[in-house]
């Protein structure tokens, strides 16, 4: 497991477990590289370029379809974010996307209570709170705390985006305990390289001070696997700024982390949690 992660940047700045050299703009996402992922019939890669097509299509006000072949071909290697953001973005082109969504949903299901991916049961819990299944949600948000803690950060976890969503669906604090694999401490995953100062562009710095705003955040799900690279990104909670987010993804998908290692010496993938925090400077 890994220690919890928050960045605060702006007129004060915190870092844990990083440095603290500011970041530069995130490179455009290549559409040949994102074809050469899905090729390889990588599941995680393919997925993984999809988000950064969308974003990059997002921040920029561009046609989405080049991040949707990418999410269909995904979806098609069994890929529970490959087919969540397929059938979101078919569904925006007016098209039926309800096998899409039943296979997201599905598959989401099994890497959350099989595999202990702790961004597929974030997501679950997002989806029954949409739905308003109150239950649904405070036992995918509840599990998806679980995954995202270590027994040494339990506290300070418990005050994090999705233990919060638990505890507001109606989760006793008691019952939110550490689940994911028995690491300890000297096993723990560390990060090896990678900035973590990831500052708004200024644009939107600028704009976040012309609206007065005081803060702004966004909540990551980072998964690692066994070699410690991130094989899984996903936003439980996007910040109002899209070039931001496309920022943070990129940026997030640099670092690196020693494996993270169990109580038997085996390597094993891993889940945590990465709140960023960011306040304008008046």
């Amino acid at each position: 497991m890994l220690r919890r992660i928050t960045v605060l940047v702006g007129a004060l700045i915190a870092i844990s477990c990083g440095s603290s050299a500011q970041s530069t703009a995130p490179r455009a996402p290549n559409n040949a590289e994102a074809h050469a992922a899905c090729a390889t019939g990588d599941a995680d890669a393919c997925a993984l370029a999809g988000l950064s097509q969308w974003l990059h299509a997002n921040a920029h006000k561009l046609d989405a379809k080049a991040s949707q072949n990418s999410f269909e071909v995904a979806c098609g290697l069994n890929d529970w974010f490959g087919c969540a953001m397929a059938g979101t973005l078919q569904s925006q082109a007016g098209a039926d996307a309800s096998a899409t969504a039943e296979k997201a949903y599905g598959l989401a299901e099994t890497a959350c209570e099989s595999d202990g991916d702790a961004s597929a049961c974030a997501f679950l819990g997002d989806w029954a709170a949409r739905g308003k299944q109150d239950e649904l949600a405070r036992k995918h948000y509840g599990l998806a705390c679980g995954l995202a803690m270590t027994a040494e950060t339990r506290e300070k976890v418990l005050g994090e985006f999705v233990c919060e969503q638990a505890i507001k669906f109606g989760a006793d604090k008691a019952s939110l305990v550490p689940s994911g694999p028995d690491i300890s401490e000297e096993g723990e995953a560390k990060r090896t390289s990678g900035v973590t100062a990831i500052h708004p562009p200024q644009s939107e710095a600028t704009a976040m001070v012309r609206r007065g705003v005081k803060q702004a955040g966004a909540e990551v799900i980072l998964c690692l696997s066994e070699t410690g690279v991130p094989r899984r990104l996903y936003f439980a909670q996007f910040s109002e700024f899209p070039k931001w987010n496309q920022k943070i993804f990129e940026t997030m998908r640099t670092w690196h982390y020693s494996p993270a290692v169990d109580a038997k010496g085996a390597a094993v993938p891993v889940c945590t949690g990465v709140t960023f925090l960011y306040l304008p400077q008046r």
